[in-house]
């Protein structure tokens, strides 16, 4: 089944990062810095580091790594560097000359008048993880944004789709991405020419599930666009594709409240879940006249939170973030055939916001996100076995993004990547920055 990630929040998302990069001056008085997100062996004798360097004003002579088998390693140490860097940097720098199983530590640096800055530092034990494999990036403009919202991928010959909202005219480019090819392409007709970008205009939070089986058939629309004014205009239409416009037959519009929704599928009928408190549940008929959106149940939580949908065979789960961080992350199961919910086991990892969600092999899986508070990224991944009411932690992300992560299920595992990591902003308070590594995941 397919990973529905619905992030309600998305437009403050994209707010953020718009005024991160219109107050580049004043980001720029701030002294650099610099952070190390993760190492993870590539090798039997080399591995990667990945990190991020902020706030350049001016030209660093020179950025880098350092790693040692003891602690706060140095420049006297083995190093790799970049030379004259003068622009924020996403980096991914190679180690070498490691022994296998050995433990090592290992900082990023930079120079500046003089003197040498270290960043955080990250303990790691030189040992290949066969469950990760790092996949090409797609090419991305200065102005493009990729969103969770427009993951959609076809079982036919593994293949991903996802589209890219240009932030400066708000239209969308479609993109492809051949799994067992490791290849991105733009989304092409039988011309050997790319196509023209898209006229379209970005849709924001889209219903898009399966439901039926053999085939699976797509329910894709609703969601929100945004007015020159970037205020929310709720959308109620709903398309036989998740192409919309461009392929699909219309169905009948959806009934729901202007809201930020979910939705997920069974077998008999697609979902649509208000993400409000006590939010109503609504069923499209469409094995039986008259075809229409009708209200089946209500969610049994009354406050203000934020919900990610799971669809689970006959099942469905909604993983509720709460607003309140005392609050745990709770869980619920919906039982189609009798319209009741269940209450499962919470969530047993650390409170978070901006997690992400999604299916593989019939086992939900959530983790990533932020902490509570401040902007400290998360990387850890837990599985939850809806059989057994059980949480467990399975592996840790070796990426760079944390938010707003795009994720879903192949044949060949979990594609997770691109997202965006946080930042404290120059008056202290979060910037979105956007991370471009794609990996693929194939739990043990």
């Amino acid at each position: 089944m397919l990973q529905k990630t619905f992030a309600s929040s998305l437009l403050c998302v994209i707010i953020l990062t718009l005024l991160s990069c219109s107050n580049l001056e004043q980001v720029s008085t701030r002294s650099p810095s610099i952070e190390l997100f993760s190492v993870y062996a590539t090798y039997q004798t080399n591995a990667e580091a990945n990190g991020f360097l902020s706030n350049v004003a001016e030209m660093l002579p020179e950025v880098g790594l350092v790693w040692s088998e003891k602690p706060k390693p140095t420049t006297s140490d083995f190093v790799t560097s970049l030379k004259e860097v003068n622009r924020e940097l996403n980096i991914a720098l190679k180690l070498g000359q490691l022994i296998e199983n050995k433990t090592y530590y290992a900082r990023l640096f930079f120079k500046k008048d003089g003197e040498t800055v270290y960043s955080n530092e990250i303990k790691f034990v030189q040992k290949k993880n066969e469950e990760w494999q790092k996949m090409a990036s797609v090419e991305m403009f200065a102005n493009q944004r990729m969103l969770p919202d427009y993951f959609t991928f076809f079982e036919y010959g593994d293949i991903v789709y996802i589209k890219k909202i240009d932030l400066e005219t708000n239209f969308v480019v479609d993109q492809l991405f051949y799994v067992r090819a490791n290849q991105w392409d733009l989304l092409r007709s039988y011309s050997p020419d790319p196509p023209a970008p898209s006229k379209e205009t970005m849709r924001y939070n889209p219903v898009f599930c399966y439901f039926g089986s053999n085939p699976e058939l797509p329910v894709y629309g609703a969601g929100y666009k945004l007015d020159n004014y970037g205020n929310r205009i709720y959308l109620k239409d709903i398309y036989f594709t998740p192409f919309g416009r461009l392929a699909g037959l219309p169905w009948t519009p959806y009934s729901g409240a202007d809201a930020p929704t979910v939705s997920f599928g069974t077998k008999e009928a697609p979902y649509i879940l208000e993400n409000l408190p006590n939010g109503k549940l609504w069923r499209y008929t469409y094995f039986k006249p008259p075809l229409e959106w009708e209200t089946v149940s209500t969610i049994p939580y009354n406050k203000p939170a934020r919900y990610i949908a799971f669809d689970i065979g006959e099942t469905a789960l909604i993983l509720i973030e709460p607003e309140d961080e005392k609050e745990p992350i709770s869980v619920f199961e919906y039982l189609p055939l009798t319209r009741k919910w269940v209450q499962k086991a919470n969530f047993v990892g650390e409170n978070r916001r901006l997690g992400t969600g999604f299916v593989y092999k019939n086992m939900a899986y959530y983790g990533l996100g932020k902490a509570t508070q401040g902007v400290k990224g998360l990387s850890d991944l837990w599985a939850f076995n809806y059989e057994t009411n059980q949480w467990k932690k399975v592996t840790d992300f070796p990426g760079n993004g944390n938010v707003n992560m795009i994720a879903g299920s192949t044949s060949l595992g979990i594609l997770i990547g691109y997202g965006q990591r946080l930042l404290k902003s120059s008056v202290g308070g979060e910037d979105y920055r956007d991370m471009q590594d794609w990996w693929l995941y194939v739990p043990k």
